[in-house]
């Protein structure tokens, strides 16, 4: 009797986690264009590529070559930014998403931030910063 109840319950919580991500799943394909896109990591397209995740947080610090987030009370997540200026740093303007200069970074400290990030290893390259915006539905 004992195995059949713990059946029963297993099948409750994974109805339970079904269920839960069956409404995420709407929740973000009903999000406005104008928030960043979900936080599900995204497989590599070609061979060879670092997958992409999507990191979300507060921007504790930014430097030329670094982007820094704090989530919560946990510890920091440095990111690297890619040279050349290739990491685009976005803010929402009337609904749509606009390239922003974050200058030395003093602007930005303290903000929430969404972040796209290809994950090489266990080093993490900023590709896009959301400024202003959490990850995940809008």
């Amino acid at each position: 009797m004992a195995v059949v109840r713990a059946v029963v319950l297993i099948a409750i919580g994974a109805g339970a986690v079904l269920g839960v991500e069956a409404l995420l799943g709407d929740e973000r394909r009903s999000a406005p264009a104008g928030g960043p896109p979900g936080f599900a990591e995204r497989p590599p397209q070609d061979p060879g590529d670092p997958p992409v995740v999507w990191v979300d947080g507060t921007v504790e610090s930014l430097t030329a070559d670094r982007v820094v987030l704090r989530a919560g009370e946990g510890p920091p997540v440095p990111l690297n930014r890619l040279g050349g200026g290739a990491t685009s740093f976005l803010r929402l303007d009337g609904g749509t998403w606009r390239e922003t200069d974050p200058g030395d970074g003093g602007d930005v400290r303290g903000q929430p931030a969404c972040v796209e990030a290809a994950l090489d290893g266990r080093t993490l390259l900023a590709l896009r910063v959301f400024l202003g915006s959490a990850c995940g539905p809008v």
